[in-house]
Formats: structure tokens, sequence, C-alpha cells
């Protein structure tokens, strides 16, 4: 790791913000990283410089966006977002970097393949309309339409991505007794 440290403050769900920002980052960048707790939310300590950077999804920080409190650096999804296209991406500046929100719909997994299958089709057509993706837009997204194998060996990939990152989060926070406070 350089001897550069950042402090970025993790919000109620920070397992998840940590996973899916700061510790890509960390790795691919080969930063340090510190957590900084505070009671506030990320993105009003982030707007009052109290921490160095924060990760949050583009429609939560979309208020904010005009108040000059907040600077865009950087997407973390594998391509620009429509919603700002002339942020870049990370992965434009740190080769390997790349971590997005999915959401997915699941069923139990008894369910026939005629039930997946016509659920999925249902799906993948509200999902193709554009009224649909123009929301997804306007929240900075994309809608994903496939098979549910498609979505299936996606999760499998992710998954397999994201033990990694677990893995080298457990191996760095092993030894957070040792930093000097």
């Amino acid at each position: 790791m350089t001897s550069c440290r950042l402090g970025q403050q993790l919000c109620d769900v920070a397992i998840v913000v940590r996973l899916n920002g700061s510790q890509p980052l960390r790795l691919a960048a080969k930063i340090d990283v510190r957590h900084v707790p505070f009671k506030d939310n990320g993105l009003s300590e982030v707007m009052a410089g109290r921490i160095d950077y924060y990760f949050i999804p583009l429609a939560a920080a979309a208020s904010a966006l005009g108040s000059g409190k907040l600077t865009v650096l950087a997407v973390s999804s594998l391509k620009r977002s429509p919603l700002l296209p002339d942020v870049p991406s990370i992965g434009e500046f740190v080769s390997g970097y790349e971590a997005s929100n999915v959401n997915g719909i699941g069923v139990p997994g008894k369910t026939s393949d005629e039930v997946v299958m016509k659920l999925n089709g249902e799906i993948n057509a509200i999902l193709g309309d554009p009224a649909t993706k123009a929301r997804f837009a306007q929240l900075g997204g994309a809608p994903m339409i496939g098979s549910s194998l498609d979505y299936k060996a996606f999760l499998i990939a992710e998954t397999d991505k994201w033990a990694k990152v677990v893995k080298a989060a457990d191996d760095m926070y092993q030894d957070v007794n040792n930093i000097e406070r």
C-alpha cells in the first residue's frame, strides 16, 4: 500500500458501502483507506469537508449535485453514467475497477421452469419499455435484460469477484487494533 490514507464515512448500510466502493478501490489503486465513523450520513459529512470522499448511489446524491458543495469525481460503474456523461468512471484511471449496485428478482428454487420463463419474459418486457428505461436513466442506472440463466451466471461471477474483496477486507480489518488512533 502507498502512504496515501483517505477517510471515508460509512452509513447504516456500512458493509455494502465499504465493499461496493472502498474495498475494490483500495485493492485496485493500492491505497490505504480508513473507516471514519460519524453519527450523520456520509453525504452531509463529505459536503461539510469532514471526510475525504463518500460512495453513494447517484439517485441518492441527486439533490446535492447542483449545490456547489459536492464535486462528483467519478462513477463506480464500468461505463460513464448517462446522468453525468462528463464524469469519468473510476475504471478509466484505475485499471480493473468496477463496482455497481445490482438488484434482481428471485423466486423459490422449486418454482417450475414454465413459471420462471413466464415471469422472466414479463419482467424483460417491462424493463425493455422505453418509459422504464428512461426512469432507470433518471436514477443513474440501466436495466439488465436477459434470461434467468444469464442472471445466474452473472451472480456466480459476481460471487467469485466479491469473495476476493471480502477476503481482502477481512485481512485488512484483522489488523485494526494495530492502527494508530
